[in-house]
């Protein structure tokens, strides 16, 4: 990929990442983030830095067009269904107005608005019918991008340094629901996320494409393995069903079409993944 100038919209735990990927090849860099203090710290790392919020079309106007790609990758800080639509599809709008066709926009998405409960694989092919007032606003986004000739990544969970969900409940000792249990999951190290998206700025736009690790695992296999792994009992087993931010889905993810250009993920399973951050002290492995 040929060297160019990029603007990362959204520098938190991947965005930030992905910017010290990008400028370490040769790219000009600049990022986008929503808080002062959040400016402050990138500037001090060296990075061009605009602080605003996404969904005003107001604050584009100090913001530069001559971008030859972008990465829209903000967060809705956990927020609910209205967040999602602000920051997703009123900012992407705000991005598609903005900038001419001659930059290309990188939607960063989510394996979420795949609904499928029967445990099956599924591609980019697979249905996304009848979503959750998330999913629906960022599919509505992902179509945005797509109508500009842009492209959509849609990323799996991500875990790595000093972060899994998984890893917090097994130090927390939080018993495992049974409806829970043999549910799939899907995942995929930060750092195979950030590669994903910087090989996927090099391929050409209108295409959605899933990242996510070779081997999705039920949570009771992953738990296990973490156990032993940790020499700590496994994790209880109880009846009670929990909340959760996002719909109740059992899937498999498929990876092949992004493999199928060539991209390769350092930590093809989770195994690999969890071993490295154990060894590099990237988790917190006091138990409670």
């Amino acid at each position: 990929m040929s060297q160019r100038r990029i603007l990362i919209i959204g520098a938190g735990y991947l965005g930030k990442p992905l910017a010290h990927t990008l400028s370490q090849v040769g790219h000009e860099v600049c990022v986008w983030v929503r808080t002062e203090e959040s400016r402050s710290a990138l500037e001090r790392e060296g990075f061009s830095v605009y602080a605003a919020d996404v969904s005003e079309s107001t604050s584009w106007k100090a913001v530069s067009n001559s971008f030859e790609a972008v990465v829209y990758a903000p967060s809705t800080g956990g927020g609910d269904a209205a967040d999602y639509e602000r920051v997703y599809v009123q900012g992407m709008r705000n991005a598609c107005a903005h900038f001419g066709e001659q930059t290309y926009i990188v939607f960063v998405s989510s394996t979420s608005v795949y609904p499928q409960v029967n445990g099956g694989w599924v591609t980019e092919a697979s249905p996304t019918d009848n979503p959750t007032p998330k999913a629906a606003a960022l599919l509505a986004a992902e179509e945005l991008a797509l109508e500009r000739g842009g492209s959509v990544v849609r990323l799996s969970g991500i875990y790595g340094p000093g972060r899994s969900a998984m890893w917090k409940r097994l130090r927390e000792r939080r018993p495992l629901s049974v409806f829970d249990a043999e549910r799939w999951l899907n995942q995929i190290h930060r750092e195979d996320a950030v590669s994903a998206l910087a090989h996927v700025l090099s391929l050409p736009g209108g295409q959605i494409m899933n990242a996510t690790d070779c081997q999705p695992v039920t949570r009771h296999e992953l738990y296990s393995w973490l156990s032993r792994r940790m020499c700590v009992p496994e994790l209880p087993l109880s009846s009670e069903t929990e909340e959760r931010k996002r719909g109740l889905t059992n899937k498999r993810v498929s990876n092949d079409k992004l493999l199928s250009t060539g991209w390769r993920p350092r930590y093809p399973g989770y195994q690999s993944g969890y071993e490295n951050l154990i060894r590099t002290g990237n988790l917190d492995t006091t138990f409670i």
